[in-house]
């Protein structure tokens, strides 16, 4: 019994053991399992910090990445921008220097050219707003910090450079069609007096023929100093006026040849209408004489002032001393006035004086302006009348060593220049003209250019004194043209230049009826 319960004790306490090993097993082989867990979840979160970090980080990437990709779009559409201006810029450029090789040839021309303006304003407007949007972007990219700030600010100056630029040629076209426009006013303005002149001419050499007294003399006068103001109106202020936007326009040598024919026609007006002054103060001092005599016989007791002596014609030199006189014979008290073209000359600034019937204006160092239709008038309780009579002031006086003298020498200057004339066919045609120089000028005369030499089968050339005249025989229409007079000495030369019209015998019977 003791035998079996101690095998029974035995085998209790081995199977004990054996539990109680296989019960450690169990725990270890647990505590392993657990410790590979723990393990394997701190690789995880591991695994997982790393992933995280990586992924801020690329977001940081792409986020730095998005910005520069931005901010060069940005850049390429300001650049884009700017090419755009640019080019409007450049094509405005190109379109007003165009038009400006392109020059009007007429006044009407020249008024659509000022029409142009408004679309040229329009289009620089267009490019002073692109402007003005593209200095805000400049701006708001500048005030970013944009990586290229610094050019920014240099394509802006850029291009208000040349939007300043555009500007200013703008406002250079602007006055070059505004010199255009004017210029081209003036000349047919002055175009148009040429041709009233010229009717002006023609009626007033009919009229001539039908004065028949001396009102109608003075009122043909009043028209031709009217005249004879314009035109000099014309010569002295709007042809230089016209001179200097003619080379401003086209150039020197251009301009000076646009206005070379107006001038001539305006300075053959002025002399033309002179002359018809003289004949008609001829005429007009016929009818003051013929009424002194009728209005002497009718009344002594009751005179008018006559002129004993009156006014002469009188050519002298520049720089000279000059004294008009009068000896006025009349009831007294006498009134005297002084006048030059027709206006009152002040005693205040002229030497003038009248005693004992002999009235004098004293010209001290005559120059060139000096020259005009001077009058003398005298008037009592009776009436007035008036002596008349021209000054002409001779320049070009210089003095020239010929054999070791010295001599006064005056460059030739025509006192009456040539005349247009209008002639039927076979008809005689004389042209004359009076030429003033010293030494006396050697006088030739041309033909479209050409020399026309003594013994020419249609002319004859004669001179007597300072007065020369050629005359055309049995006329033909191959003698229609220009002719010239030239006159040459040692101080100078002039010409005057006349037209010849020939008519055919069919034409002056149109013309007549």
């Amino acid at each position: 019994m003791r035998v079996l319960l101690g095998f029974r004790l035995m085998g209790v306490k081995i199977a004990e053991k054996s539990r109680r090993s296989n019960l450690e097993r169990k725990c270890h082989r647990h505590t392993g399992l657990l410790c590979g867990v723990h393990s394997f979840i701190d690789e995880i979160y591991t695994k997982q910090n790393e992933i995280e970090s990586k992924y801020s980080h690329w977001q940081q990437q792409n986020e730095e990445n998005r910005s520069k990709l931005k901010q060069r779009v940005e850049w390429c559409q300001f650049l884009d921008d700017k090419y755009k201006i640019v080019y409007e810029i450049d094509s405005l450029q190109q379109e007003i220097d165009k038009r400006k090789r392109t020059i009007p040839q007429t006044y009407k021309e020249a008024l659509n050219r000022t029409e142009t303006i408004h679309e040229i304003n329009r289009l620089y407007d267009s490019c002073e707003r692109a402007v003005r949007r593209f200095h805000t972007t400049a701006e708001i990219m500048i005030e970013q910090k944009h990586p290229e700030h610094e050019q920014v600010e240099h394509e802006i100056k850029d291009i208000e450079n040349k939007l300043s630029t555009i500007y200013i040629s703008i406002g250079n076209y602007r006055q070059h069609v505004d010199k255009t426009t004017t210029y081209y006013k003036l000349i047919d303005e002055i175009e148009r007096w040429h041709q009233e002149s010229s009717q002006l001419l023609i009626h007033i050499g009919t009229e001539i023929m039908h004065c028949q007294t001396e009102y109608d003399a003075k009122q043909l006068l009043d028209q031709v100093s009217i005249a004879i103001d314009q035109g000099k109106e014309y010569e002295q202020e709007k042809m230089k006026y016209i001179s200097t936007l003619a080379v401003d326009i086209f150039g020197s040598d251009e301009g000076q040849h646009r206005i070379k024919y107006v001038t001539a026609r305006n300075i053959e007006l002025i002399n033309a209408f002179i002359k018809v002054h003289q004949d008609i103060s001829v005429v007009q001092r016929n009818f003051e004489h013929r009424q002194d005599y009728i209005k002497e016989s009718i009344s002594i007791n009751k005179q008018l002032p006559v002129f004993v002596k009156p006014m002469k014609d009188t050519t002298i030199n520049e720089g000279t001393r000059f004294t008009f006189e009068c000896i006025i014979d009349g009831n007294e008290p006498i009134n005297v006035t002084w006048l030059k073209d027709q206006i009152i000359i002040s005693s205040l600034t002229h030497d003038i004086q009248y005693e004992r019937g002999l009235a004098t204006l004293t010209l001290v160092d005559v120059q060139k302006e000096d020259s005009a239709y001077y009058t003398c008038r005298a008037s009592n309780n009776s009436g007035t009348v008036e002596s008349s009579a021209y000054l002409i002031v001779k320049v070009g006086t210089s003095l020239i060593n010929v054999d070791n003298k010295y001599q006064h020498y005056h460059a030739p200057t025509f006192i009456e220049p040539l005349r247009s004339q209008d002639a039927s066919i076979d008809s005689t045609v004389v042209f004359e003209c009076i030429v003033y120089g010293e030494p006396t000028p050697h006088v030739i005369w041309e033909h479209d250019g050409i020399e026309i030499c003594k013994g020419y089968s249609l002319s004859d050339l004669t001179s007597k004194h300072q007065l020369y005249r050629l005359i055309l025989q049995h006329v033909k229409l191959s003698d229609c043209g220009e002719y010239a007079c030239k006159a040459t000495n040692l101080s100078g030369e002039a010409t005057s230049v006349a037209d010849l019209h020939i008519y055919s015998n069919q034409q002056q019977q149109q013309y007549g009826k």
